[in-house]
C-alpha cells in the first residue's frame, strides 16, 4: 500500500515543531538554574565576607583590650617592671651589681663554714650566689672565640709567667662569653695576680653567682681564689673559712690537699699559706684524711 505524502508531511512538521518546543524548554529550564546557582554562589560569598569581617573585628576588640603593663617580680628587683621596658634591659648584667646582690650569700656561707660540719657547709654552698636574676639577659655569646681565648690566656700565665697578658686576654674572652663560670673565675685569679684586688673579689662573686644546677656549689677553684682575695685583705678568718668551703664541697680529700698545694705555689702565692695550713689541720682533727698528701706539716 503505498504512503499518501499529503499524509506524511504534516506529521513531520508536527514532529520538528514539538523537539524545537522541547528543545527550547530545555535551554530555559538550564538558564534558570545556572541563574539560581549564580544567586547561591554569590550569598555564600556575601555570608562568608560577613564571617570574616565579625571575626576580623573579635581580634581588633581583643588587642585593644590586653594587658599593657607587666606585673614585676615580688623576689627579683632586676626585672623590668611597667615603667621599664624589655628593650631598656641591657644585653648582660653588670658584675658589680651581680656581685653586690651575691656578697651577703657568700658571707653567711663563711659564717658557716667556720665553725659548722661538712654537710651544712655543702648545703649552704649550693645555695650562696643564687639571688640575682639571669632571665632577663641575653647576651650574644660568641663561646669558641672565649674558649680560643681563655686557653691562650691560661698559657700566657702558666707558660709566659705572664699575668699581666692573661689579664688583657681574658677580659676580651669574658666579654665574648660572659655566662662562662670558668671564664669568669680565671679573669678573677689573673686580676688578682695583677694587683687589682676589688676588681678580683668583684669577679669571683660573679662566677659564684651564675646560673648552675641546683645540686652543684660554686667551683672549688673560685672559692680558692676568695680565699686568696680575703687574705691579701688582712681577714685571715674569712681566708680560713672560704678554704674550709673547699674541703667540703670537694669530692676527694687527697685531691683538694694535692691543688690547695699547687694553688699557693703556682697560683695564689705564699699570701696563700696559712689559711691552706690551716685547712690541713682541720683535715687532720677531723680525722677526714690519712693520705700522705694530707699530712701536717706542711713541706712546701
Amino acid at each position: 500500500m503505498a504512503i499518501d505524502p499529503r499524509i506524511i508531511r504534516p506529521v513531520v512538521k508536527a514532529d520538528v515543531a514539538a523537539q524545537a518546543a522541547r528543545s527550547s524548554a530545555v535551554r530555559d529550564s538550564s538558564r534558570n538554574a545556572a541563574s539560581m546557582f549564580a544567586t547561591a554562589l554569590r550569598g555564600i560569598k556575601v555570608t562568608l565576607a560577613v564571617v570574616a569581617l565579625v571575626f576580623i573585628a573579635g581580634l581588633i576588640l581583643a588587642y585593644k583590650s590586653r594587658p599593657t603593663t607587666s606585673v614585676p617580680s615580688a623576689d627579683h628587683s632586676d626585672k623590668p617592671t611597667s615603667t621599664q621596658s624589655a628593650s631598656d634591659v641591657p644585653a648582660r648584667p653588670s658584675p658589680d651589681q651581680v656581685a653586690q646582690s651575691a656578697n651577703e650569700s657568700i658571707s653567711q656561707v663563711l659564717a658557716i663554714a667556720r665553725n659548722g660540719d661538712s654537710s651544712e657547709i655543702l648545703q649552704a654552698a649550693r645555695q650562696a650566689g643564687r639571688t640575682f636574676d639571669f632571665s632577663p639577659y641575653h647576651p650574644q655569646l660568641k663561646w669558641k672565640l672565649a674558649r680560643k681565648l681563655d686557653k691562650k690566656a691560661l698559657s700566657a700565665f702558666y707558660e709566659g709567667s705572664d699575668p699581666k697578658s692573661a689579664y688583657g686576654i681574658q677580659l676580651k674572652a669574658f666579654d665574648a662569653d660572659p655566662l662562662d663560670t670558668e671564664i669568669a673565675g680565671n679573669l678573677a685569679i689573673y686580676a688578682f695576680r695583677t694587683g687589682r684586688t676589688a676588681e678580683a673579689r668583684m669577679y669571683v662573686l660573679y662566677a659564684l653567682s651564675l646560673p648552675r644546677p641546683l645540686r652543684r656549689s660554686g667551683r672549688t677553684a673560685d672559692w680558692a681564689t676568695l680565699a686568696a682575695i680575703d687574705a691579701a685583705a688582712g681577714d685571715a678568718a674569712d681566708a680560713r673559712a672560704a678554704l674550709y668551703v673547699t674541703l667540703a664541697i670537694a669530692p676527694d680529700v687527697k685531691v683538694r690537699c694535692k691543688s690547695a698545694k699547687d694553688s699557693v705555689n703556682n697560683i695564689y702565692g705564699p699570701v696563700l699559706r696559712d689559711a691552706t695550713e690551716a685547712m690541713f689541720e682541720r683535715i687532720r682533727d677531723q680525722s677526714l684524711s690519712e693520705d700522705e698528701e694530707c699530712a701536717t706539716p706542711i713541706q712546701w
